[in-house]
């Protein structure tokens, strides 16, 4: 199976090269850079978010949030700044994309943000570089890469242990993954109509996508929520590599013995994306930034895999998230 930094490096490197074959994934790209957008918009508005902010991007891939935090501060029109901008990911190929993306939006003589582009593992490193000393993050996100951490709690409880180290008090933590129990029904939906391979996996083909799950996952009593691997390809874009079952409980225990306890939000992608959608016509216009128009109003049924989740330290700044997400029109 491909190592996460092998199978991360060389879709960076189809898609710098033009062998890639987006149209494939398409929508369910733009429909979760929509609900990314929309929460990160939130997290920057929202009152305990301070006019200079420190934003780090845990598992930044290619920089691909680099435009929502540009078009969110475009908007805002300098009512806030980004004052630091920190961006780890373990693919080297990437990185050298996210530079690219830093470079486009923000120009590489401007004062801010400052711009920290490193190699690292978030679930081993500090996610904020030396430099920074003692200045805390007000915004972390980590989108779709909690799936591969949950091998052992540890790993997950490490990363929710380093996020909150690099972390205002009043920050906020953004992350989607791949939601357990969809992948769960998934593949035992493929297994009832007989689609199971020579390896006793359920073969679950959902649009471009594909996994393969172990029966031996499928019981109808979880033992142990970690520690579940499965395959995952998403065709024309990312080699087959092992993810494992994200359990939502289990996730938000882990962040809460590492302080954060409060749960902002949680909902599906292709929940919250027709939700947004509904709500006003800011949402319609974010949509048509990330070019999601035409799919966020009925997303792929297939982008229900996905699921965001808000944590913060405080009843009160995830109130004040909540709150700020639905104040958009």
């Amino acid at each position: 199976m491909t190592s996460i930094a092998d199978a991360y490096d060389r879709a960076a490197q189809h898609v710098a090269s033009g062998t890639d074959a987006p149209s494939l994934s398409t929508a369910i790209r733009h429909v979760t850079a929509f609900v990314k957008a929309a929460l990160l918009d939130a997290a920057i508005m929202a009152d305990s978010t301070p006019s200079h902010f420190i934003y780090v991007d845990c598992a930044c891939g290619r920089g691909q949030d680099v435009p929502k935090l540009f078009h969110t501060l475009r908007a805002l029109a300098g009512m806030k700044a980004c004052s630091h901008l920190c961006c780890m990911d373990v693919s080297p190929a990437s990185l050298d994309m996210a530079r690219d993306m830093v470079a486009k939006f923000f120009g590489t003589a401007a004062k801010e943000p400052q711009v920290h582009v490193r190699l690292g593992d978030v679930t081993a490193d500090a996610l904020l570089p030396a430099e920074l000393g003692a200045h805390p993050a007000n915004v972390i996100t980590c989108h779709l890469a909690l799936h591969y951490w949950c091998d052992t709690k540890q790993h997950v409880q490490q990363f929710f242990t380093n996020a909150a180290l690099a972390a205002h008090p009043s920050a906020l933590l953004l992350v989607t993954f791949a939601d357990g129990r969809w992948v769960v029904r998934a593949a035992r939906d493929a297994m009832s109509q007989g689609r199971v391979d020579a390896h006793a996996q359920a073969v679950v083909q959902a649009g471009p996508m594909q996994l393969k799950v172990p029966v031996a996952h499928l019981g109808r009593r979880l033992v142990h929520p970690f520690g579940r691997a499965y395959s995952y390809r998403l065709q024309g874009r990312l080699e087959e590599c092992t993810e494992f079952l994200v359990h939502e409980g289990a996730l938000a225990r882990a962040a809460a013995s590492a302080g954060w306890t409060h749960v902002a939000l949680s909902e599906r992608v292709d929940v919250l994306a027709s939700t947004l959608m509904a709500h006003g016509a800011y949402f319609a216009s974010l949509a048509a930034l990330m070019k999601a128009s035409e799919d966020a109003s009925k997303p792929p049924a297939c982008t229900a895999m996905f699921r965001a989740m808000v944590f913060a330290r405080s009843s009160a700044v995830a109130a004040g998230f909540a709150a700020q997400v639905w104040s958009r029109r």
